[in-house]
C-alpha cells in the first residue's frame, strides 16, 4: 500500500486510522501514519542539510574562510594601518 511519497502515506494512514472501529487496529495503523510522518520529516530535514551544506561551500573559499571573514581580517588591518 505504501507510495513513493511518506506524507501521503501518513495522512492515508491517518485516515484510515481515524475511520477504524477497533481500537486497537486504529492504533496500530495511526502508529504507521506517525512512522511515516517521521520519514518525511527525516527527508525534509535531509533537504535542508543537503542545501545548507551547498550555501556554505558557495560562500567558502578553498581554506574554509568566508567572505565576512575575510572582511574581518581586512577591517583589522586598516585598524592597525590607522592607528600606526
Amino acid at each position: 500500500m505504501p507510495g513513493t511519497d511518506p506524507m501521503d502515506d501518513a495522512r492515508t494512514y491517518a485516515d484510515m486510522a481515524k475511520s477504524n472501529a477497533n481500537e486497537a487496529v486504529a492504533a496500530n495503523v495511526a502508529a504507521v501514519a506517525q512512522a511515516f510522518a517521521t520519514i518525511a520529516l527525516v527527508n525534509e530535514l535531509r533537504a535542508l542539510r543537503q542545501t545548507l551544506d551547498g550555501l556554505k561551500g558557495a560562500v567558502t573559499d578553498t581554506g574554509g574562510y568566508s567572505s565576512a571573514d575575510h572582511l574581518r581580517s581586512i577591517n583589522e588591518w586598516v585598524e592597525r594601518i590607522a592607528k600606526a
